[in-house]
């Protein structure tokens, strides 16, 4: 089986990359937008910009996938230089992508991962932010699929958290400032998230691959808890053993301050349910930094 993981040299394709790689009947192809992957062999990557039609013709028509993993997107933090980035990568690019699917006449099925953040209520009018383009996002994949018939299927993931997460993700970000000593601010202590390991997170990516039965729209991939970013923060400092105080800023100002997952469905239609707790997954994902602090550098 062909795999295409369009956006596959982020901390999520990586991950799903390494885990298909032991999988001897995958080969897999991904594509990376502009810092070449080192975790990933030059045999199988591809250099991709979504905004290209032609070069996403190219590579959908050399690797004639089965499975289109697609997860190109912008980041919620830290932001974009150009705000209209969320609307022009995450809308824009994910029309083009249909439209080449339209076009080449291909029978791939399709995962379309996407955020939590397109299950949330937000009456911004703002169409540029993050939230509101993962919205639309949804909508374009869901309208298209049912008009033109293809086989796909949405997954939203919440908070993905473990090995190879980028440096600036919460987590990651605390805990080299940790290990450095370094003084630690935090704004929105009370904001909460639903934190899922990257490891369940590449197992229901893998069963949808294979499930022709998910009949929702979407499907919710998270650990069904609301956490607090004061909880994690805290965790971190206590097994890392941190001694500086760390100055809260209890005045939340964020875009998005609660997320949790409904994971009814994903157990239902997927047979999927993550596995690792959270104080075990933090545990895990902590000694991964200390053994890969290099990876940071």
């Amino acid at each position: 089986m062909k795999l295409l993981l369009l956006g596959g040299s982020g901390f999520v394709g990586i991950n799903l990359h390494s885990k298909l790689n032991l999988i001897s009947e995958y080969e897999v192809f991904s594509t990376y937008h502009s810092s070449k992957p080192k975790l990933i062999k030059d045999s199988n990557l591809y250099k991709l910009d979504i905004s290209n039609k032609n070069s996403l013709k190219d590579v959908i028509h050399i690797t004639k996938p089965d499975v289109i993993v697609y997860m190109i997107s912008t980041r919620y933090y830290p932001p974009p230089k150009d705000i209209s980035d969320h609307r022009n990568i995450n809308c824009l690019g994910l029309e083009n992508f249909i439209e080449i699917i339209k076009d080449s006449l291909i029978n791939s099925r399709i995962i379309f991962i996407n955020s939590g953040a397109a299950s949330l209520r937000n009456d911004s009018k703002d169409n540029l932010n993050y939230q509101q383009s993962k919205v639309e996002a949804s909508r374009i994949f869901n309208e298209n699929k049912e008009r033109l018939n293809f086989n796909g299927t949405e997954l939203r993931l919440f908070t993905p958290y473990g090995q190879y997460d980028y440096k600036f993700r919460l987590i990651q970000s605390i805990a080299l400032k940790m290990i450095r000593n370094e003084e630690i601010e935090i704004k929105s202590p009370n904001s909460k998230r639903d934190f899922i390991h990257i490891d369940d997170v590449v197992d229901a990516i893998i069963k949808s691959i294979f499930s022709n039965k998910v009949e929702a729209n979407f499907l919710e991939i998270g650990s069904g808890n609301a956490t607090s970013i004061e909880f994690i923060v805290n965790k971190l400092a206590k097994i890392l053993e941190y001694k500086i105080d760390i100055k809260y800023h209890y005045d939340n100002d964020e875009e998005i301050s609660y997320m949790r997952a409904d994971i009814n469905n994903s157990i239902k239609q997927l047979d999927w349910s993550p596995k690792i707790e959270l104080n075990k997954g933090i545990d895990q994902t902590v000694n991964w930094i200390i053994k890969n602090k290099n990876y940071y550098d």
